[in-house]
């Protein structure tokens, strides 16, 4: 089977998103990982989003590839408590920005898809190409 191509006008690199404006963006994925990170966290993996705004960016992706998940520390440790709450910042950020419930104080990822929420972006190089990555969620 032969399929119809235009050559001429593929590209093989994306082309490199505004790091200076926020994106509103559309939840399209995410997991969370299969086992816990060096850290001893859960976290969330494969965060794909979708920029609907503004226009020219419309239909972009953006990916989040490690968003940590503390577990809460036993009462008594100060140190737990702080370190629970600085592991967990950008997760809460995130949970924020696209207003997800967390009935009776538990996560669940599926309830995220298709929420939408904002986003700041930057491009990084990954395996010589360029890939967009979300920077932070913003409130």
């Amino acid at each position: 089977m032969k399929i119809p191509v235009r050559v001429d006008k593929m590209v093989t690199e994306s082309e490199p998103i505004d790091e200076t404006i926020p994106y509103n963006v559309v939840c399209r994925d995410l997991k969370f990982a299969d086992k816990r990170d060096s850290a001893g966290n859960r976290y969330l993996t494969g965060m794909k989003f979708e920029v609907t705004e503004p226009e020219e960016w419309k239909g972009e992706t953006t990916m989040c590839n490690y968003l940590p998940i503390a577990d809460a520390p036993s009462e008594e440790s100060r140190k737990g408590w702080r370190d629970f709450e600085r592991t967990n910042e950008q997760f809460m950020r995130f949970l924020q920005s696209f207003k997800v419930e967390c009935a009776n104080g538990e996560f669940d990822e599926r309830d995220c898809i298709g929420l939408s929420g904002v986003v700041t972006a930057v491009n990084e190089k990954y395996q010589g190409r360029n890939m967009i990555r979300v920077q932070d969620f913003l409130l």
